[in-house]
């Protein structure tokens, strides 16, 4: 579980600085977005609580999933909101309702690749492998598009490597981010990736996907 939660940590890391903020210009929809921050930082509390072994009610979660809900009316340009719904979601072994809400974190921010990806490994652990390449493919596509905008060109081009054990097999993603390493030996990704590629097993993750 701990390893899985990194990996997932290093998909989404870099790119959640790129989800849209509140407008910082108004003094009413600052304090609505510090409401929601407010609830989504109650929810994840009873979350990491959970995760802990600190409690295992699940009304504590279903509660967090209300206040999520909350957060997102409010503000429901932010994709963490979202992603935070969909783990815990994920906790309670609502693996359709997750993709769900991460469907619905895409139609606010489409250009989102580690969300598209992360569709595609829960209809891959669901057994669906055509509905799971299609959200791969379109999570390459976002990132051919950031590489030729040179944005976050070594996250993607990792990102993209990494996806290869999902389309191809574990020799063609190896390969290809040996190929990133090439290009980019200083990079800071680099290390940190390495060993998510190093011993990389795809079962074992699909499975950590549910904590």
């Amino acid at each position: 579980m701990k390893k899985i939660a990194i990996i997932l940590f290093l998909l989404f890391s870099i790119s959640a600085c790129d989800s849209p903020k509140p407008d910082q210009g108004n003094v009413n929809e600052n304090k609505a977005g510090s409401v929601a921050l407010r609830l989504n930082d109650a929810a994840m509390k009873r979350y990491q609580d959970h995760l802990l072994g600190k409690s295992d009610s699940r009304d504590s979660l279903e509660a967090s999933l209300k206040e999520l809900d909350e957060a997102i009316t409010i503000e429901p340009s932010q994709i963490i909101f979202y992603t935070n719904k969909a783990d815990i979601l994920l906790a309670l072994h609502r693996g359709d309702d997750a993709i769900q809400v991460l469907k619905n974190a895409v139609l606010v921010k489409p250009d989102f690749p580690e969300i598209l990806s992360l569709i595609g490994f829960l209809f891959e652990e669901k057994g669906d492998k055509e509905e799971a390449l299609k959200w791969y493919q379109k999570a390459v596509n976002v990132y051919d598009k950031r590489i030729d905008d040179a944005r976050l060109v070594v996250h993607s081009k990792v990102n993209k490597a990494f996806l290869l054990f999902f389309i191809e097999d574990e020799g063609s993603a190896k390969k290809a981010f040996e190929k990133v390493k090439e290009e980019y030996p200083e990079a800071g990704e680099m290390v940190s990736s390495e060993q998510i590629f190093t011993a990389f097993d795809k079962e074992t993750f699909l499975k950590g996907l549910y904590p």
